[in-house]
């Protein structure tokens, strides 16, 4: 039995480690400005405590943001004024605006709400540190908690969204925690561990809407145990029903515990208040954007029309499905396609691990002694969460951040851990046992050369974070949190005179950049750009890749691509200086213009439109703004004719890269 200072030095390493780890993630935030959802997740966080309104950014379950509401409630933060909590728009449009006036226009400290709500959110990082610390130790060993827990404190990407207002920490942390409390009631079957598997498997439903696939995660890893378990006396079929009645038990739970996230209430919103957009009407919506299966056809109207699951999460599940099928268009190495492809996942991981913990996983799978019958309980519930989450991401047209599979990295971490500390008690060379800490080593000096850019961090022999928007974009190196830092670069050189085009949520007069702007993604209405110009230009890293306009040519900053940057700022904002044809800015900015007229002057619309044609007479998007025109000047022959043409144009480009596009052009025809 180990002395009480023997246990209070062993509880000391843990604690220098969460501590380490919270110093690196805070310290490295400092200078780092909203990233793309967080004004609009802090705004619904708030109204949720405030008013209880779920209908405000339902497309994520409420936990993480009510922690960070919770926070500035709890120091008095004023409300959101933009709207009347429980009567406003429900739309995305108004939720963004309501973030952006939140942050930037109620004469308050964007920054200092920024850091009252992150504050809050690591939590669920700290939860993610402990719970792989002690399932580790559970599986493996005292040390082997210490080396999966220093994996994860190291990872870049854990440092980059560990205290963010998002929720992929939370359902990180609760994927984990889940799989280990089931773990425990599957080696022992107690009512308190059954509780205890619930909660877990409810946190991951609460914190994010791909929770859900903690359900067949569960499922598969009940499974496993019982046939693991073939040996053992009494009949199987009786076994697995036991098993599966328990888990049955668990998944009450969880569901109990999600119902009571929002208020056990129905309805999104207080008093029955409807949304802005119907939910029979949204699912027709998504259905014309080509989003169909049993999940939108059959399982959500049912779950709807009997009232198993609160409306706010299944109009959450209904977006998730529109938007990852068939998904948004993925920079992935240095090309832009039109919808998710299988390997952008296996090829983001790669890219975006460091070289040591690769070489790692590498070690642990060909050296850690898996082949051990005792062993192969720990492996499957450590490799079946990994292949599931990753075969179902493989399968989505999400493909746009790394993020998307971070809960895969705690177990990757513990079975890392788990191999190579089996791999150092059994070496018969001392070079060998000794490798992984070396390995190890180089997985901590990885993430202490990225301080303070863990965002863009990918690979040192591609490169590093200065490289990183060559291969990947959108949370993989530039979400938008480049603007301090940009302020800080132009300061410091007494830069005054320049441009930038910057796709993110944040407000550029609030940080201090005195560029004149370029529209950073298709609903930026600004001041018409010259043809051509001549200066300092900085391009964020997704303007660069272009996953919000049109492909090919069409892209307004495609003529960056043959240039090499002077510079990269944070490795989200690349700096080129030169003379630019902006002519492709220019009509994408007519675009826009004619899109912000309609309905006040269609004729001004119409003109806007046909001046972007002119310029890009292949844009679908413009040829849709001149049939919408048409058709509130009332000439409806010429604008079905323009929508025909939209929809040949699509078509004939690829269908593949317009959805939304195609649907609106048939509709337009058959109205």
């Amino acid at each position: 039995m180990d002395s009480p200072s023997r246990r209070w030095w062993r509880l000391l390493l843990p604690v220098a480690l969460v501590a380490a780890f919270l110093l690196v993630v805070l310290r490295s935030h400092l200078q780092m400005s909203q990233t793309f959802d967080e004004g609009f997740h802090l705004a619904a966080g708030y109204r949720y405590i405030e008013c209880g309104d779920f209908g405000i950014n339902s497309e994520h379950p409420p936990l993480v943001k009510m922690a960070a509401g919770l926070a500035l409630r709890m120091t008095r933060t004023p409300a959101p004024t933009a709207g009347v909590c429980g009567q406003e728009e429900t739309s995305k449009g108004h939720g963004y605006e309501l973030g952006l006036v939140y942050l930037y226009k109620q004469s308050l400290d964007a920054q200092q709400l920024l850091f009252k709500g992150r504050t809050a959110t690591l939590i669920f990082a700290v939860v993610l540190m402990i719970v792989v610390f002690f399932y580790a130790r559970y599986l493996f060993g005292y040390w082997a908690g210490i080396v999966a827990m220093l994996l994860c404190a190291a990872e870049p990407t854990m440092i980059a969204h560990a205290d963010l207002v998002t929720t992929d920490m939370g359902v990180s942390a609760g994927l984990v925690l889940a799989v280990f409390l089931l773990d425990r009631y599957l080696r022992k079957r107690t009512p308190v561990n059954l509780v205890l598997a619930g909660f877990g498997v409810g946190l991951a439903l609460c914190a994010k809407h791909s929770g859900v696939i903690v359900i067949p995660i569960a499922i598969a890893l009940t499974a496993a145990d019982e046939w693991m378990r073939s040996s053992e006396h009494g009949r199987r079929a009786q076994r697995f029903l036991r098993a599966f009645g328990g888990l049955a038990l668990i998944l009450l739970i969880a569901i109990g515990l999600l119902w009571a996230t929002y208020g056990f209430r129905f309805w999104p919103r207080p008093h029955g208040a409807a949304m802005t957009l119907g939910f029979a009407d949204f699912l027709t919506r998504v259905r014309s954007e080509g989003t169909t299966g049993i999940m939108p056809d059959h399982l959500i109207p049912f779950a709807a029309r009997w009232h198993l699951l609160p409306l706010a999460y299944l109009y959450g599940l209904v977006d998730v499905l529109n938007v990852s099928h068939p998904g948004l268009p993925p920079w992935i190495l240095g090309r832009l396609l039109p919808h998710g492809v299988w390997y952008y996942f296996p090829v983001t991981f790669l890219i975006k691990s460091t070289p040591a913990f690769l070489a790692l996983l590498v070690l642990s799978l060909v050296a850690g002694g898996w082949t051990r019958p005792e062993c192969r309980r720990a492996c499957a519930f450590l490799l079946l969460p990994v292949a599931i989450w990753y075969g179902i991401a493989m399968t989505s047209g999400l493909d746009i951040g790394y993020r998307h599979v971070l809960p895969a990295v705690p177990f990757l971490a513990i079975f890392i851990a788990g191999g190579v500390t089996y791999l150092v008690r059994n070496a018969k060379k001392k070079s060998l046992a000794l490798l992984p800490g070396v390995l190890v080593a180089a997985h901590v000096a990885s993430a202490v050369l990225a301080y303070p850019d863990y965002f863009p961090y990918s690979d040192e022999f591609l490169g590093g974070s200065r490289n990183t928007y060559k291969y990947l974009t959108d949370s993989n190196n530039d979400w938008g949190q480049g603007l301090y830092q940009t302020a800080l670069w132009l300061k410091e050189r007494n830069i005054t005179d320049c441009w930038i085009a910057y796709d993110g949520a944040a407000d550029l007069n609030y940080y201090g950049v005195p560029c004149r702007v370029l529209p950073g993604n298709p609903g930026d209405l600004l001041p018409m750009p010259p043809a051509e110009a001549t200066g300092l230009f900085l391009i964020s890293g997704l303007s660069y890749a272009g996953v919000e306009w049109e492909p090919g040519e069409l892209q307004p900053y495609k003529v960056f691509h043959g240039f090499k940057p002077s510079d990269n700022i944070g490795g989200a904002m690349l700096v080129y200086r030169g003379t630019f044809d902006l002519r492709q800015v220019q009509a994408v900015s007519y675009a826009i213009k004619a899109n912000s007229e309609l309905q006040l002057d269609a004729a001004a619309a119409l003109r806007d439109a046909e001046a972007a044609l002119t310029l890009t007479p292949t844009s679908v998007r413009s040829r849709l703004k001149e049939a919408h025109a048409l058709e509130h000047l009332g000439r409806r022959d010429e604008a079905k004719n323009a929508y025909a043409a939209a929809l040949k144009q699509a078509e004939q480009t690829g269908a593949a890269w317009y959805p939304a596009e195609i649907a609106d052009a048939r509709n337009g025809i058959a109205r």
